[in-house]
Parts: C-alpha cells; structure tokens; sequence
C-alpha cells in the first residue's frame, strides 16, 4: 500500500508539474517527509494524505485508491455516448431541417452546440443557439432541437 501512495504522490505532483518545494509550500508539510512519502520511507497519517490530495486537486481516492488509475473513456463518431458515473454524454448530428424530441427526464440536462444552428429547449421555451453557445435545461422537461437549413452538431450531457 505504501509504494501505491508513494507512486501515486509522485505521478500527481509530476503531472502538474510540481516540485517538491512547491508541494510543500502549499501543504506546509516539509519537503523532507514530502521527498520520503514519495520513496516509500514514510507511512503518511490520513490528514497528511487529505492535505497533500488537495493542493494536487485530486480526490484522496486518487492517492490510496490502489490498483490502475480510471480509464481514459473515448467514444467516437455520429451519435457516440458515454456513461461515466453520474452523467451522460451523447453527441448529436442533426440533418438539415430535422428535429429531434427528447423525451421528460429526471435529471437536468445541458447542451453545448459543437457546430451550426438549431432552436432547441423545452418545447414551451425555445431559444436559437449556435456553435459556441450552452443551454442548461431543468429537470423533468421534455427537450426539442429543431434544425432549419444547416447541419448542427451537438453535445448533450445528462446529469442524474
């Protein structure tokens, strides 16, 4: 466990490019024991890890959770979807002059417009959107995109 914990540490700090002199200054844990956590030497108490985990900004799970780190996810091409813990994201690709009806959901839905135009929202509440633009919409509404003449591309995130 403690060669995990000192793995971890190190790859964290080194990922953000961090020395160990700047670790400890925002921990105020000396550089000494921070050096010795690293190389396994030291058996770090909880607050000690809760305090090294925030000034990396990881989760403490990230420094003790063991084995391999969380998958990078990839999900490629038209309509692709990933399910990650807590949330969905789809992308959307909508033809020329189609419209798209999703259904009432419990969750808070949030849409980012990758490419084109399309109105898109609660049906009641329709707003023009563009590449670029965000839409938050909430929780237990039916969701509309609707495009007029062009190709819009969408990423749409469902959150529980």
């Amino acid at each position: 466990m403690i060669d995990q914990v000192a793995a971890a540490v190190r790859r964290e700090r080194i990922a953000r490019e961090l020395s160990l002199s700047e670790l400890a200054r925002r921990t105020g844990i000396a550089k000494a024991t921070l050096s010795a956590i690293e190389r396994a030497q030291a058996n770090p108490r909880l607050d000690t890890l809760t305090a090294i985990a925030a000034a990396l900004g990881v989760e403490l799970v990230a420094l003790v959770g063991g084995g391999s780190p969380a998958p990078v996810l990839i999900a490629r091409g038209p309509d692709a979807a990933l399910h990650v813990p807590g949330a969905e994201l789809r992308t959307l690709a909508l033809a020329a002059g189609s419209t798209l009806e999703l259904e009432a959901a419990p969750g808070r839905r949030l849409l980012a417009v990758a490419a084109g135009r399309l109105v898109a929202g609660p049906p009641e509440r329709p707003s023009e959107l563009e590449a670029g633009d965000l839409m938050a919409c909430p929780p237990g509404n039916a969701l509309q995109l609707r495009t007029d003449r062009a190709v819009a591309e969408v990423v749409l995130v469902v959150l529980p």
